[in-house]
């Protein structure tokens, strides 16, 4: 529930380009959790249910932290864009694969292998 609560937050201020770094952090470290803990034994290709859709959110993420928000965002209503750089903003949306990393080191454990019968 959290994490769908996340992704939706999160996604909604990418569209709408509010708190843009913020929300590309988000995105990338929901989307990293998910391709360690969902796709990642499914293979690449997310045909097969693989982590290659995921990456991509994630890497377009990260792009829009370094371009910044759009002519149309809030951000730059509100003339937030202009108090951030791209360094930082490709700093605070990296900081999501950190942020997704410590979330799996204290709460993820692999689960058990089913036993062939």
């Amino acid at each position: 529930m959290a994490s769908g609560a996340v992704e939706l937050a999160s996604g909604t201020a990418l569209v709408v380009g509010a708190a843009t770094p913020l929300a590309a952090s988000a995105v990338v470290g929901t989307m990293t959790v998910a391709a360690r803990t969902v796709h990642r034994q499914n293979g690449f290709f997310v045909v097969d249910e693989g982590y290659e859709y995921v990456v991509i959110l994630a890497a377009a993420a990260l792009a829009l932290a370094a371009l910044g928000p759009g002519r149309f965002s809030v951000d730059r209503a509100l003339n937030v864009d202009e108090l951030v750089g791209s360094v930082p903003r490709v700093a605070v949306a990296a900081s999501g694969v950190l942020g997704a990393l410590v979330q799996l080191r204290l709460f993820w454990t692999r689960p058990l292998r089913p036993v062939a019968t």
